[in-house]
């Protein structure tokens, strides 16, 4: 969403690589020779990392190497990060309020009901991102609940998957990845 208008019925999902990998593909069908690099910053780099996990050795072939920065590896405990008092809710509830009102202009996409996303109440009310992910992103992804997609999106422990080269950063105060 990011402050473009919505064109299909369709949002972000950390543990989602579809639009990723079609989008390498295509650049790989148009230059196949040429050496692809990627670059993935947040949640972008949770997406690319899962791409990564997920090709494994496809990856290998398309992707000469990639770099993650401020990736919260561990959604887990950058979620419990993010809702600590301070700064870090402050930038929470400032994204969780980005991110209701990217939903709120693409309400309309998602009407139909064939998205899953039902109560929008819900979503319209979230002052945090968990509690979006719970009520929009859970939903539109047919997770449980959203343990079992932050499960899904979790880097950590899946990085030894990864065939291709990767530089990751994280600054020591990143308050999605907590040390």
């Amino acid at each position: 969403m990011g402050g473009i208008p919505l064109k299909t019925p369709r949002t972000y999902c950390a543990a989602n690589t579809e639009d990723l990998s079609e989008v390498i593909d295509h650049i790989k069908t148009l230059h196949p020779q040429s050496p692809l690099l990627a670059l993935g910053v947040s949640l972008g780099g949770i997406i690319l990392g899962n791409y990564l996990v997920a090709k494994r050795e496809e990856a290998k072939n398309k992707v000469v190497a990639a770099m993650l920065v401020s990736v919260a590896w561990d959604c887990f405990k950058g979620t419990e990060s993010l809702e600590k008092w301070g700064l870090n809710l402050m930038l929470n509830r400032h994204l969780a309020n980005c991110l209701v009102a990217s939903a709120k202009k693409a309400k309309q996409y998602f009407d139909d009901g064939r998205f899953n996303v039902k109560n929008f109440d819900s979503v319209f009310s979230s002052r945090t991102v968990k509690q979006y992910d719970q009520s929009f992103t859970v939903p539109q992804f047919g997770y449980k609940n959203v343990d079992d997609y932050y499960r899904d999106a979790c880097l950590v422990g899946n990085v030894k998957h990864i065939k291709v080269p990767v530089l990751a950063i994280n600054a020591d105060d990143d308050p999605f990845q907590v040390g």
